[in-house]
């Protein structure tokens, strides 16, 4: 996604960040932490470590 200059007052739209499978990782951990679901929580960041360790 280009960055396409923008009028005053609007929002600057960011070409998404990270990989889709981080930000697969990263909403499951999100949806875990507002479900109070702690350890599927701690389960989805030590999936996404691996991730990133392995992948980037």
């Amino acid at each position: 996604m280009a960055l396409t200059p923008q009028q005053p007052g609007e929002p600057v739209q960011m070409p998404p960040v990270g990989c889709a499978e981080c930000r697969r990782l990263k909403a499951g951990r999100a949806e875990a932490v507002r479900a109070g679901d702690r350890e599927l929580a701690e389960a989805w960041a030590i999936v996404h470590g691996r991730h990133v360790r392995y992948c980037h």
